[in-house]
């Protein structure tokens, strides 16, 4: 795996054994094939945590590593064409501000479900993702995931994973000030 520097902006990232989470704009290789591009540059990346089940608890949920949260309504897909069907669900989104020294990329083609591990745990996103730019195609990138400023979590991970990567932002952020 490697980093590959991104022609906008020129910065040049060294490559290493296991993909950290970049702290600048910067396409990573985490397979021979196939790419993610982290858009922004930041000591934190925003996480969107969605959950339609367990809305009692998520209502009660405080926590000083908590960005915001705010219920919403989700439309849901399932199947593909021609039988795909889609329905709307009620749930909560919780916001958190990560920092990147948490983060690292797992070595897979997520096909649009980028996975990461945040503080140990594996957290699943859902991501825009297709036919990498002509620079990243030239060094043989045939897939290419996009993480933008604020990606969002698959529906439900564990609350357990939630509450230990709130605990670990928070001890990360209470160390650093």
């Amino acid at each position: 795996m490697q980093y590959i520097p991104m022609t906008d902006p020129p910065k040049q990232i060294q490559p290493i054994d296991y993909p950290s989470y970049p702290k600048e704009a910067a396409a990573v290789q985490i397979t021979h094939d196939a790419a993610v591009i982290v858009r922004t540059a930041s000591e934190i990346q925003r996480i969107a945590f969605a959950f339609t089940k367990r809305l009692d608890q998520l209502r009660a949920l405080t926590h000083p590593a908590i960005h915001a949260k705010r219920e919403e309504t989700y439309d849901c897909s399932s199947g593909s064409r021609p039988n795909k069907r889609w329905w709307q669900e009620a749930g909560i989104t919780i916001t958190v501000d990560v920092p990147r020294d948490l983060i690292q990329l797992v070595p897979e083609c997520g096909q649009s479900y980028t996975r990461l591990l945040i503080a140990g745990r594996s957290v699943i996103l859902n991501v825009s993702g297709g036919t990498p730019p002509k620079f990243l195609q030239d060094k043989g990138i045939r897939w290419t995931d996009w993480i933008h400023e604020t990606p969002n979590t698959l529906l439900n991970h564990p609350l357990e994973t939630l509450q230990h990567i709130l605990d670990e932002t928070h001890a990360h952020l209470e160390v650093a000030t």
